[in-house]
């Protein structure tokens, strides 16, 4: 279920996900200084909301809520 969160947030944020089991690959080749600072800011955020994410994480239909209420704010 994390894996599935970190790769709707890191696609929103424009990166190129790969998921292989519970291991999540992700790669950013484009953006300007602003861009990359904003994101790396967002990367920052989401390695904190995600911690103890599998607690409160429990049914797919969870995730896109979360997905939602992260990229909210």
């Amino acid at each position: 279920m994390r894996a599935g969160f970190l790769d709707g947030i890191l696609s929103e944020l424009g990166f190129k996900v790969t998921i292989t089991g519970d291991l999540v690959d992700a790669e950013l080749k484009q953006g300007d200084r602003d861009r990359i600072r904003e994101t790396l800011d967002m990367i920052g955020r989401l390695l904190g909301a995600t911690r103890l994410m599998d607690m409160y994480l429990k049914e797919t239909a969870d995730l896109e809520k979360c997905i939602e209420d992260f990229m909210g704010g």
